[in-house]
């Protein structure tokens, strides 16, 4: 009986925060975006939409979660662009795994520890803020990756797809 009461006044207070009614819209100025067999969250409602477009299109997890990345590529670059880096956790509930894709970016080619140790690396902290620590961006590499290993589709029709909606 404890687990019942506990439960009701679970989904009570779940029902309460995600409903739409004149009560709730005194507490937050934001509206979810609902839908049925699929479920997406974000602080931007388009790029909600977006993902929750592709999961009705037949997309999967990953297919929604590189949608909504790409959205956020226009409503908020300053908080993670395609010109940083990117991680994925995926969790495969069938094999009960969760599996990485680690989107970080690369070292240029041509950095080596001779020019590092030229520059004062390892013995100047003033060579820190110097540019050659830069990394190449690792972020849309990630999306191309997660989507060949989880995705059902490809890339470049998820943004073909997003751009016809704008």
């Amino acid at each position: 009986m404890a687990t019942f009461k506990a439960f009701s006044t679970l989904l009570k207070i779940t029902s309460e925060a995600t409903c739409c009614c004149p009560p709730c819209r005194k507490i937050s100025s934001r509206f979810p975006v609902l839908a049925l067999r699929g479920a997406a969250v974000s602080n931007e409602v388009l790029a909600t939409t977006a993902a929750l477009e592709t999961l009705q299109r037949g997309g999967n997890a990953a297919d929604a979660s590189v949608a909504m990345a790409a959205v956020f590529q226009v409503l908020q670059p300053y908080a993670g662009g395609v010109g940083g880096d990117c991680f994925c956790l995926f969790y495969d509930a069938s094999k009960k795994k969760v599996h990485c894709i680690d989107g970080s970016g690369r070292s240029p080619a041509a950095l080596t520890l001779e020019l590092l140790l030229s520059k004062g690396f390892g013995t100047s902290v003033e060579a820190r803020s110097k540019g050659l620590l830069a990394t190449v961006p690792g972020a849309v590499k990630c999306w191309f990756d997660t989507i060949r290993a989880f995705g059902s589709g490809k890339v470049t029709l998820i943004m073909m797809q997003l751009s016809k909606n704008q």
